[in-house]
């Protein structure tokens, strides 16, 4: 009880007290604040080791629980029943983030139920809860490709082309992707910006120089923005680095389809040829073929046609064209004979009987 002096509270005795507290030795005050201290850690060891002990029995429950729902949702998922299974992999991933801690993570179970989950939700085309699928897979695993591949992927299927081309290039500044960069060409491609589909693409085939088809596309879209230069040179610089013999064939393939595209056959020829040296394959022997016989070089035609029939003896484009070599030449018995053997394609079968007939009308 405080005594009143005056009207007034005694505040006497509680600045003795005060000044009681100021006088105590130093030593003394650094003494009890670190018994203090240690109380304290003391006491927190003893109430998590509790705490521990208490929630082991419960964390095993609880990771029971997400596993079998975890399980359940992928018979469902094998059945076809995705919302049922998203039903499960739900319950599992409330139950696996209940228990996910930096000691204890459950991050690859938690990746795993987000990609069902982004699937599944595509399945019965919710698509908006899809997407959040997606994003929670981009951010748990920011380095992986995939997940940012088919978010773009989903969004272009819903016409969204701006919001596509968005998370592909937000991942295309950090990292450098095959699969990115080729899906950001394309989508520019699709939309008539040439010039910078070209720029996609000389990176995704600066990644991966094997895919020569990505080579054809820088070739035929500088062609179409009237570069033939660069186009060739997209080719030739390519032949500099010395690939491998198999893609060095595709690469002179490709050359040669430009340049019988463009109109310039000898070119054509010579590519092709070059792909033929290293190994001769009866697609581009025919087309050899095809480009002599359209020049009027008959004998050089025979002979590409002739080692074509070599490997394939009832290649019917082979026999057509001899047959038209043959009827040129005069040789009209060799010509019917080689018509005959047109065999197994209904355009050149119905041209080969045409030709017979009007040779025989002839005759």
């Amino acid at each position: 009880m405080m005594i009143k002096r005056n009207g007034n509270p005694d505040v006497t005795g509680l600045r003795r007290c005060y000044q009681i507290n100021n006088n105590l030795n130093k030593s003394d005050k650094r003494k009890r604040i670190v018994s203090i201290i240690w109380l304290v850690i003391l006491l927190n060891g003893v109430l998590l080791s509790s705490l521990l002990a208490f929630t082991e029995d419960e964390i095993t429950r609880i990771e029971w629980q997400a596993g079998k729902a975890l399980q359940h949702g992928e018979q469902l998922w094998k059945q076809g029943k995705y919302q049922s299974a998203i039903d499960s992999f739900k319950f599992s991933l409330k139950k696996y983030k209940e228990i996910d801690t930096p000691e204890l993570p459950k991050t690859q179970r938690i990746n795993q139920l987000y990609t069902y989950l982004s699937i599944a939700y595509e399945k019965v085309e919710n698509y908006e809860q899809a997407i959040e699928m997606y994003k929670k897979r981009i951010a748990l695993n920011p380095k992986k490709s995939i997940p940012v591949y088919k978010l773009a992927k989903l969004y272009l299927k819903l016409g969204k082309r701006n919001e596509a081309i968005k998370v592909l290039k937000q991942y295309d500044q950090l990292y450098d992707d095959y699969s990115i960069k080729k899906k950001l060409a394309e989508i520019y491609e699709k939309a008539k910006e040439d010039t910078t589909a070209i720029q996609y693409y000389e990176q995704a085939f600066a990644l991966k120089n094997t895919k020569v088809s990505i080579l054809e596309k820088i070739a035929l879209l500088y062609h179409k923005i009237g570069n033939d230069t660069k186009a060739i040179k997209a080719y030739e610089d390519f032949i500099k680095t010395k690939p491998n013999e198999l893609t060095l064939r595709k690469v002179y393939h490709n050359l040669g389809v430009f340049y019988k595209n463009i109109g310039k056959e000898d070119k054509a020829i010579e590519a092709f040829k070059s792909s033929l040296s290293l190994k001769f394959q009866k697609e581009d022997g025919l087309t050899v073929a095809q480009i002599y016989y359209e020049k009027g070089k008959y004998k050089e035609a025979r002979d590409y046609l002739q080692q074509v029939l070599n490997i394939d003896p009832n290649n019917a484009p082979a026999h057509y064209y001899l047959g038209l070599i043959y009827r040129k030449e005069g040789k009209l018995t060799e010509s019917i004979s080689e018509f005959e053997k047109v065999k197994n394609n209904k355009q050149l079968e119905k041209n080969a009987k045409e030709q017979i007939k009007s040779i025989k009308e002839s005759q």
